[in-house]
């Protein structure tokens, strides 16, 4: 009986234990780095950036370590799916990071060109979103650039590296945006890169050969929306004082001009805190916004005694006076401007106040430009450095 009992374990072992039916090798499987979307003439043009996984393992490839796919269809799933008639492998987007999208595609709206992304299974829901300014006609895949060999790779790794350094970027991944887009009362932001040099259309491996790279990547601002359509870009500065004031500011680097000679201080700043303030009172809106700023003065041309307290109590005002005044032109820059709610004025009326947001949310971008503004800024100064006078001051005076 117990050798029955045996023999009905191993059948059903066999029906069971069947392997990997559906198993595809690596080779099999064009693996997707980046994708790039523009639009024209209501159709879209979708070009992917594949590995070319021998020449990347390989040190001393001769050939280019990525090929670009491009077709065009009336969906984005249809102009992938082309893709499959001049690929010779399966596509997987299961590891790409990156989705470039073309300035003229952001203006015209990108919220239902996130639907597809959202939809498939095998597409992980943490890659970034940037947005390519000026690139009428061109495509940010063809281009071979410095210390990557994957362009998609590289404007990741750079958006990450300029936002943790310098603050002139910011990360916005896709259920990032979905999230302020679905909010009621605020709009969102991407991060918009520039290509900057000579582009090639054609991307030879040529370019790889020349101490001073004929094209880069640089990524300084930010692309701004209003509902989910680009409406303009803040700048470099402007996109280090918008990260200062929601608190996303990781390093980063303030020049302010001396008060009594015409040097310079150069402050780093590493943290901020802020906090918001939007209420209705008497049929007024009034904003607010509070910052807190920690600093380091990381070199200075001016003939300030940094020893003395009294002086860096007065920096420290100087600092947040400077700071209070461009953060105001700032959030009038952007309301008049761009009509855009950046900062979530109205969703905090929308959270706190349902019933109040209902009776305002039709004349909301009318009062939101009218309103009264009140920023409220403190600056703390935590270290000088190694020396604390610079050397062109007489301690002794």
């Amino acid at each position: 009986m117990r050798r029955y009992v045996w023999l009905v374990a191993v059948l059903l072992c066999l029906f069971v234990l069947t392997g990997c039916w559906d198993r595809k090798e690596l080779s099999q499987y064009a693996l997707v780095s980046g994708v790039f979307i523009d639009k024209k003439n209501s159709e879209y043009q979708v070009s992917l950036q594949v590995i070319n996984t021998k020449e990347v393992t390989n040190k001393g490839g001769s050939s280019a370590p990525v090929t670009v796919f491009t077709q065009k269809g009336k969906t984005i799933s249809e102009a992938m799916q082309r893709i499959a008639k001049i690929s010779p492998r399966q596509l997987f987007l299961g590891h790409f990071r990156i989705l470039v999208i073309s300035e003229r595609l952001a203006r015209d709206g990108v919220r239902k060109e996130l639907d597809v992304f959202r939809r498939k299974v095998n597409v992980r829901s943490d890659f970034s979103i940037i947005v390519l300014k000026d690139s009428f006609g061109q495509n940010p895949f063809t281009d071979l650039v410095p210390l990557e060999k994957l362009s998609a790779s590289f404007l990741y790794d750079t958006q990450k590296n300029s936002e943790k350094q310098f603050a002139s970027s910011r990360t916005v991944r896709v259920h990032d945006i979905v999230s302020v887009l679905a909010e009621k009362g605020k709009d969102a932001v991407l991060p918009a890169v520039e290509i900057k040099g000579k582009h090639s259309a054609t991307g030879k491996i040529d370019q790889y050969k020349s101490t001073v790279p004929p094209t880069l990547f640089e990524f300084s601002g930010l692309a701004v929306f209003h509902d989910d359509k680009l409406q303009g870009w803040l700048n470099e500065n402007e996109t280090i004082l918008f990260n200062i004031m929601t608190g996303k500011v990781k390093l980063s680097n303030l020049v302010v001009p001396c008060t009594a000679d015409n040097g310079f201080i150069s402050y780093l700043i590493d943290k901020s805190k802020s906090s918001l303030k939007s209420k209705m009172d008497n049929n007024n809106l009034q904003l607010g916004i509070s910052v807190k700023v920690d600093a380091y003065i990381e070199e200075t041309s001016c003939m300030s005694k940094l020893s003395n307290p009294n002086q860096m109590k007065q920096l420290e005002k100087q600092l947040a006076a400077d700071l209070k005044q461009k953060m105001t032109n700032l959030i009038n820059h952007i309301r008049m401007d761009f009509k855009s709610d950046l900062f979530g004025f109205g969703a905090k009326i929308h959270r706190s106040n349902p019933k109040q947001w209902q009776q305002i949310s039709g004349r909301w971008d009318q009062l939101y430009a009218t309103a009264d503004l009140d920023i409220e800024v403190k600056v703390l100064i935590k270290d000088t450095g190694s020396i604390t006078d610079p050397d062109i001051v007489d301690v002794g005076d």
